[in-house]
């Protein structure tokens, strides 16, 4: 008779897997880089990134608190199925004035002789958009957002 156990047999012991120390390294990596992509995402949903502001808008251009040259073109890049109306210290910018991208989803003014403005005052200039659901056009969102001009 065999003193030894039959490895084929069945134990009521769990068995204990035994991993390659490379592969908790790789395993600690993989945690981190998932942890910094949830800590950003987590920001950037919160508003934490300056340009963007939810709903239906993706960017705004400048972002709040930037500075501009007296010539640089402003506006607001807006969600798939977003429209837009603009105005600056309270005062609306003509339709005709404002370019419309609808490939890029964008409403952006650049002043210049014969538009509403030449250029940008010197100083801290707020824009605010109108904008709201093609589908949807009575529910109007307003954002303000304010950059200074250089």
């Amino acid at each position: 008779m065999n003193d030894h156990p039959d490895p084929s047999a069945s134990s009521d012991r769990p068995v204990r897997v035994q991993y390659p120390r490379w592969l908790w390294g790789v395993g600690a990596l993989v945690a981190a880089v998932v942890a910094g992509a949830v800590a950003v995402l987590v920001v950037v949903g919160e508003g934490g990134s300056p340009s963007q502001a939810g709903g239906g808008v993706e960017a705004l251009i400048p972002s709040d608190d930037s500075q501009i040259v007296q010539q640089a073109t402003v506006g607001i890049d807006l969600a798939p199925g977003y429209q837009a109306e603009l105005s600056v210290n309270g005062v609306p910018l003509p339709l005709d004035q404002v370019v419309v991208e609808r490939g890029l989803n964008t409403v952006t003014f650049t002043p210049g002789p014969g538009r509403a403005f030449e250029r940008w005052p010197a100083g801290e200039t707020c824009l605010t958009a109108h904008l709201w659901p093609v589908d949807n056009p009575t529910a109007v969102d307003v954002r303000t957002w304010c950059f200074t001009v250089v």
